[in-house]
C-alpha cells in the first residue's frame, strides 16, 4: 500500500476488477470448481508506458495429436499437470498502480492509497507473456531444451512437455521419468553457492490425461485414444437452434465454388451471434474435427 502522492507523474492508478467463473467437467457439465479473481483492468494501460510485448505462444494442437500418436505407438505414460495461480508466480514486469479494491480493509483512505504491484497479476495486457518468459526461462535453468517447431514443446532426457498458459502434459517411457521431471520443477534452482536462480514452480498433480482444454480424450479397449469435444459442438447446435427434427443435406456447400465476401448481399439479421458460432468452429476444427475445414 504506497500513498498516491508518491505514484510517479504521468503514471496512471489502474481500476481493479473482480472476475467469477464456474468450471465445469468435460463429461458430465458437473460444477466443481468455483473460482473469483481479483484483476487489474488492462483495458487502462498505455502502450509505451505501462505496457509493450503482449505476444505469448500456444502449443498448437497439431502438435497435442502428434504426442498423442507417439503415446501409443511407443506405449509411453501421460500425466496432465496444472501451475496453480501461474501468471503471479512471475514478478511484475514494470511498476503498476491499482486501485485499493471497494470492501478492502486498510489503514488509511482508498482516495488517498493505492497497491503497488509486485507480481504478475491477472488482467494486464502482458501478463500472459510475462509468465510464459518466466517459464521458459525455468524450463532452460532446469536443463530442457525447446523445440524448434513449437515454441511450447520442450524435451529432457526421455520426458517432454507440452503446455497451453497454465495446462501442461507430461510425456515419457515410464511414470518414473515423468515423477523426476516434476519434482525438479517443483525444486528451486540453486547455485553452487546456494543461491535461488530460479524459483520453484508452483503446480498439481492432475493424473493420467483424461480431458485438455475443453477436449474429452478416451482411451479405447483396444488401445486407440478417441479424442472428442461433445458439449461444445452441442453448444453450436444450440446456438443454430438445430434440434433432431432439424433437416440434414448430403453436400451441405459446393466444394468446387470459391467463397468470397458478399458485397451486395443484404445485412446479416439472424438472431444469433455470427462470430461465436465461427469462433466455436473454428477451435473444433483444429482440435478434434480437422475434416470440417472448408478447402478450395
Amino acid at each position: 500500500i504506497v500513498s498516491r502522492e508518491d505514484v510517479p507523474s504521468g503514471t496512471p492508478v489502474l481500476p481493479s476488477v473482480g472476475a467469477m467463473r464456474r468450471k465445469r467437467r468435460i463429461a458430465t457439465q458437473e460444477i466443481y470448481k468455483w473460482k473469483a479473481r481479483l484483476n487489474v483492468h488492462g483495458g487502462k494501460q498505455e502502450y509505451g508506458l505501462n505496457y509493450w510485448e503482449t505476444y505469448s505462444p500456444v502449443v498448437t494442437w497439431t502438435t497435442v495429436r502428434l504426442i498423442l500418436v507417439l503415446v501409443l505407438l511407443n506405449k509411453w505414460v501421460s500425466r496432465q499437470v496444472d501451475f496453480v495461480l501461474a501468471y503471479p508466480q512471475a514478478d511484475i514486469e514494470v511498476p503498476l498502480y491499482m486501485e485499493i479494491p471497494r470492501g478492502f480493509l486498510s489503514e488509511g483512505s482508498r482516495k488517498k492509497n493505492c497497491l503497488l504491484l509486485e507480481k504478475n497479476v491477472y488482467g494486464q495486457r502482458q501478463a500472459g507473456h510475462v509468465w510464459n518468459q518466466y517459464l521458459h526461462e525455468g524450463l532452460l535453468a532446469r536443463g530442457f531444451r525447446q523445440s524448434q517447431v513449437d515454441m511450447c514443446l520442450n524435451y529432457r532426457g526421455n520426458v517432454a512437455l507440452l503446455f497451453f498458459v497454465d495446462d501442461g502434459i507430461f510425456v515419457a517411457p515410464t511414470q518414473k521419468d515423468i515423477d523426476k521431471a516434476y519434482e525438479l520443477l517443483t525444486k528451486p534452482v540453486l547455485s553452487s553457492k546456494g543461491e535461488v536462480l530460479h524459483r520453484a514452480f508452483i503446480m498439481t498433480d492432475e493424473g493420467d490425461l483424461s480431458d485438455y482444454l475443453g477436449v474429452k480424450i478416451d482411451t479405447l479397449k483396444n488401445g486407440t485414444i478417441k479424442v472428442t469435444q461433445p458439449h461444445l459442438i452441442q453448444s453450436v447446435l444450440n446456438d443454430l437452434k438445430f434440434n433432431e427434427r432439424t433437416g440434414t443435406k448430403k453436400t451441405p456447400a459446393v466444394p468446387t465454388v470459391k467463397l468470397h465476401r458478399d458485397v451486395n448481399g443484404a445485412p446479416f439479421a439472424e438472431d444469433w451471434n455470427y462470430r461465436s458460432v465461427i469462433g466455436k468452429l473454428n477451435f473444433i476444427e483444429k482440435s478434434t474435427r480437422p475434416e470440417i475445414a472448408y478447402q478450395a
